[in-house]
């Protein structure tokens, strides 16, 4: 049985599957690769954000490495690009979203909020809502 807590993880996972398609959109939209390689880096990627998020994300430096070795992986089966291109733009895509993390972060724990149970969980959807219409 699926509760709303896993219902919420999947649908976390599935908004990050769209930043992650949209912005390189702005850059490569012409160059898309015709192979169908970019299946199982997709699935690596779902299947490692779900992990990310059924965790808490408790190993910040395993989950930003991990993110972006799969989304360069993903960039460059999806693009014709360089892999040094994907991992730029990997790089890049993440540094910003780390950033956004670490500020709304510290302004969950500015609030007056005794209950930091859930920091986790709005820290995520806002900082995900952030980095998509930054990219947009």
């Amino acid at each position: 049985m699926i509760n709303d807590h896993s219902l919420l993880n999947i649908l976390m996972v599935l908004f990050s599957v769209r930043i992650v398609n949209a912005y390189p959109e702005s850059f490569y939209h012409d160059k898309k690769s015709p192979d169908n390689k970019k299946y199982p880096a997709w699935i690596l990627y779902i299947l490692f954000q779900y992990w990310v998020m059924a965790s808490g994300a408790v190993y910040p430096l395993v989950v930003l490495g991990g993110n972006i070795i799969s989304v360069s992986l993903i960039y460059k089966t999806s693009y014709l690009i360089t892999r040094r291109g994907a991992l730029f733009l990997s790089g890049i895509l993440y540094a910003l979203w780390m950033l956004t993390e670490v500020i709304v972060s510290n302004l969950l724990c500015l609030t007056a909020i005794e209950d930091s149970s859930y920091f986790f969980t709005v820290g995520s959807v806002v900082s995900k809502l952030a980095v998509y219409v930054i990219i947009q």
